[in-house]
């Protein structure tokens, strides 16, 4: 097992001035915390139980409050669980699973893909997104908007399904919808059948 509190980590191999957003060249991690059971590293594979991993970017102000995942890479296939996600303005309630049996597939990936996600509230605060893009900066209004989102979705041998999908933002706007896609591995020819109520 790994156990790391408040410990304090800088890489810098370029100082240019990024306003606010995270420079990869330049990065100082504060206050880090990371907790990581059942490590394994072997030829091909590396499997590790994050119980939780938090830090502050001191140059951005980014922080990564809280972080659990599970991920198991036994090549040529990829596993991984998100039970908890935590940042300046986002926070995840649920479960998102995920696997590829074949990795290397990149041509066919959405027929290796399998995606299981049960959410009781996902908060996405556009904010988040400044620290990584200047995307937003001809859309001021969008930076300060914060996404609601819940619902049940399943993606398994290149067929999707939707349940109870809800998207909300503060009492402006909401969606409410169920869906379901049948031949995701072709998109041109793919039946998608949409229950969608605004």
């Amino acid at each position: 097992r790994l156990v790391g509190e408040n410990s304090h980590v800088a890489f810098t191999t370029d100082t240019t001035s990024t306003n606010g957003q995270i420079n990869f060249g330049n990065l100082d991690l504060a206050g880090l915390h990371i907790d990581i059971a059942d490590i394994e590293i072997g030829e091909n594979a590396i499997l590790a139980n994050i119980k939780k991993t938090a830090f502050e970017e001191n140059n951005s102000h980014f922080a990564l409050k809280d972080l659990a995942l599970d991920v198991a890479l036994e090549m040529p296939s990829l596993k991984a669980g998100l039970s908890r996600l935590a940042t300046n303005n986002s926070s995840l309630d649920g479960q998102i699973n995920l696997s590829l049996s074949d990795i290397h597939s990149t041509d066919s990936l959405l027929s290796f893909l399998m995606v299981k996600a049960n959410l009781s509230k996902l908060e996405i605060g556009l904010a988040d997104a400044t620290f990584f893009t200047d995307a937003l900066d001809s859309l001021p209004r969008l930076k300060t908007m914060t996404l609601d989102v819940s619902g049940q979705i399943n993606v398994e041998n290149s067929n999707a399904t939707i349940k109870d999908f809800a998207l909300r933002s503060g009492e402006e706007a909401s969606v409410e919808a169920s869906a379901s896609v049948q031949g995701l591995d072709d998109v041109g020819n793919a039946y998608t059948g949409i229950d969608l109520k605004a």
